[in-house]
């Protein structure tokens, strides 16, 4: 799987739980398995390093539309 087809995985993956988070507590949970020091997200843009330029074009937007939304 390459770094845009995960992150659309990520963000998928986020919409849905966030969406369906009951309470505060649970929405502050799923926010940080995402977007957490250890998160999903937080993971893969380690990753980020290691590509061209031209994947990491491709990467900053999709990072810019997850963090947006």
């Amino acid at each position: 799987m390459n770094l845009s087809e995960e992150l659309d995985s990520i963000y998928k993956e986020a919409i849905q739980k966030i969406g369906s988070s009951i309470s505060e507590e649970d929405l502050d949970k799923n926010k940080n398995d995402f977007i957490g020091k250890k998160g999903k997200l937080t993971a893969v843009l380690k990753n980020v390093a290691s590509l061209s330029i031209e994947e990491k074009k491709q990467s900053d937007k999709k990072q810019t539309n997850f963090l947006k939304n």
